[in-house]
């Protein structure tokens, strides 16, 4: 908040000419006592306004204010306030009640019905008040129905933290210190606060409320319990018809529409509209969703949801995920009880029509096709399409069906996540790539499971062992195996080269000196996917043994860490994927092996610029493109070329620059 704090000393009594210009101006003043001003001080901008309790201007003068083309003067008029702090040029107008608020300077308050802050409010926050039961404490249920995995909101939330308290229930010392870290971090007050140059205009029922500076209200219908964070330069907007409650916003959400919340917490720069229903759910970084309904989720950054007939309910999304039309990701518990739940690995993509069993889990960058799926599913292959063949009576997988199929898409998606990010001030890392730590170890996990199911390798198709991939007795095909193989195997090498490529071309041999020679002390490292944050695992038990000992004492600290593991990350990347490397040589690489390693890099990044320019391709050969227009002259006109398609043009570009790059580096390393 930017609510300047001023000294008794610098508050003065009203004189006997501003007490009779006051009550001329059809004023009504309960006690001239607790009625106190700062210079510069004009009583004829105050009308027709009654004040009682403690009241404290920081100064009023005529000034006009601009906004949204309506011309507004400063001062206060034909309303009802109450043990209020008001900043200096504040417009306050037909307020029917405010009370018990703070209010930042050149604040902007309009048509309020009602406006203020109980006693011992918390703003959305899980913390206890001192003197409180546990029980007072307000907890949001994520991934699980069943409330075993609830955590106390907090503002400055982010996804890692929300996934830590979740994540690790088992760990009741670190769950233990979590909430103290909690309760001595935040606390609650009898005064709700609103910051610098906030509009709030039009609404029905504000109520304990701790809003940030320049932040955007209008028309909302109920916003309570809430803590609002906004700035000069990430502001938040809410407006027509929003129902909020009991919850945290981060910086530069908009919230509009219709939207209804509650028990909740949102990162930076999420988007909640057109009638969209949420509870007890944790949505990430850039995240849009609109029309559908979510509960009981916990959503990493960059998902996408608004289709009016969609739900989510019960779900881990590790981000970049998208929910087409009529998916039902949800509520089908094969359980006695609403306690499963639903992972997914990054760039989940359930299709129209999808629905799905609980409990189940994806491997990253899994698309799902349309159709009602009867039974629980462990998919372990990233990159796939997942059908069910009611035709054949299986189901049937495509592994690396994005590599092959569809790189267009896949490269796109990744570029696109960077551009639309629009964090001002990014508080973690959030790994775009689609060939990164976490899908490299599935891949290599990938083609250890296809060398089970077919040791030799040869068969095209071949099936996975039944009650493996689904829990089920039918069968379960893994087509086109033997492409998918060679798919994984060409990521891999380029996960290798293109992540090493930097470190060499700075160092050169000096990058391979630093990094393990003991193959048997190379093992790549277990990553996980803290909120969109690619972390080794053995830093994230350093982090909880940190939390546990007291050596990280606050959020902040704890936040810090994240910052620190950022820092860290590219060195780590690289020695994951030299440990990577290791694997596929059996041994400490040679010339000839680092020659092997960036020729195939070559022949993969010219395969993924080729494979970028005929999978949109396919778009402008569809004779059925045609149907629509009267001529190519028009076709043309809407729709483009492909040799003026911007994106794969740009891809082209890139790919000579990397060929080009792959080369020095193999002439560095003969």
């Amino acid at each position: 908040m930017t609510i300047r704090s001023l000294g008794p000393e610098e508050y003065r009594q009203l004189s006997p000419e501003e007490k009779n210009q006051l009550l001329a101006n059809g004023n009504r003043v309960e006690d001239w006592s607790t009625f106190l001003v700062c210079d510069p001080f004009f009583p004829d901008l105050i009308r027709n306004t009654s004040f009682s309790g403690e009241i404290r201007i920081q100064g009023l003068r005529p000034e006009k204010r601009n906004h949204d083309g309506r011309t507004l003067e400063a001062g206060i008029c034909n309303s009802e306030i109450r043990d209020c702090r008001i900043g200096g040029q504040t417009v306050i107008r037909n307020v029917a009640y405010c009370a018990n608020f703070n209010l930042g300077h050149g604040c902007i308050l309009s048509d309020i019905q009602e406006i203020h802050t109980r006693p011992g409010a918390k703003f959305g926050c899980g913390i206890r008040n001192p003197g409180e039961e546990e029980s007072s404490r307000r907890r949001i249920s994520l991934i699980n129905e069943a409330g075993d995995r609830r955590v106390p909101p907090f503002p400055g939330m982010m996804g890692a933290d929300a996934f830590l308290w979740s994540r690790y229930r088992e760990d009741s010392e670190l769950m233990r210190r979590l909430e103290e870290i909690t309760d001595r971090s935040f606390s609650g007050s009898d005064r709700g606060e609103i910051g610098e140059n906030t509009f709030i205009q039009g609404c029905r029922s504000l109520i304990d409320l701790r809003i940030g500076s320049f932040c955007r209200i209008r028309g909302a219908d109920v916003l309570e319990d809430l803590s609002i964070d906004s700035s000069g330069d990430e502001p938040t907007c809410i407006g027509y018809g929003t129902i909020l409650r009991r919850g945290i916003t981060g910086p530069g959400c908009r919230i509009l529409d219709g939207a209804m919340a509650e028990d909740f917490a949102l990162a930076s720069h999420v988007t909640l509209t057109k009638g969209l229903r949420l509870s007890h759910s944790f949505v990430g970084d850039n995240s849009a969703i609109a029309c559908c309904e979510v509960s009981n989720s916990l959503i990493f950054p960059f998902h996408e949801q608004h289709h009016n007939n969609s739900f989510l309910i019960a779900s881990l999304l590790m981000g970049q995920s998208n929910l087409a039309a009529g998916a039902t990701v949800g509520s089908n518990h094969n359980s006695r009880s609403a306690d499963n739940e639903l992972h997914a690995g990054r760039g989940f993509w359930p299709g129209l029509n999808v629905s799905l069993k609980h409990p189940s889990r994806f491997a990253s960058f899994t698309l799902i096709a349309k159709g009602s799926y009867p039974s629980e599913l462990d998919i372990p292959l990233p990159f796939s399409l997942v059908n069910n063949n009611q035709h054949d009576g299986c189901l049937d997988i495509i592994p690396a069906f994005w590599w092959n199929y569809n790189m267009y898409a896949l490269v796109r998606n990744s570029r696109k996540y960077a551009v639309r990010d629009r964090r001002i001030q990014p508080r973690q890392h959030l790994e775009f790539d689609f060939l990164a730590p976490d899908t490299a170890a599935e891949i290599r996990s990938a083609l250890e499971l296809l060398d089970q199911w077919d040791p030799t390798g040869e068969a095209d198709t071949l099936e996975a062992p039944r009650g493996l991939v689904e829990r089920s007795r039918r069968r379960v095909r893994i087509l086109k195996a033997a492409a998918a193989r060679q798919a994984y195997r060409e990521m891999l090498l380029y996960y290798i080269a293109s992540t090493l490529l930097p470190g060499l071309e700075e160092k050169g041999a000096g990058l391979i000196a630093g990094l393990p020679g003991d193959t048997d002390k190379a093992d790549p490292l277990e990553w996980i996917n803290m909120g969109g944050q690619l972390v080794p695992e053995r830093k994230v038990d350093l982090l909880r043994d940190e939390i546990r000992s007291g050596n990280l004492a606050g959020w902040q600290d704890i936040h810090r860490r994240y910052k620190k593991w950022d820092k860290a990350y590219p060195a780590e990347k690289i020695r994951d994927a030299w440990a990577c490397f290791l694997l596929l040589e059996g041994n400490i690489p040679d010339a000839p092996g680092w020659q092997r390693l960036f020729a195939a890099a070559e022949q993969v990044q010219e395969h993924i610029a080729e494979e970028v320019y005929k999978s949109r391709n396919k778009d402008f050969l569809d004779p059925f493109r045609t149907v629509n227009f009267r001529n190519e002259g028009e076709k043309t006109a809407v729709l483009g070329t492909i040799d003026g398609n911007e994106f794969v043009r740009q891809i082209r570009k890139e790919s000579d620059v990397m060929i080009r790059r792959f080369r020095s580096v193999r002439q560095l390393l003969k």
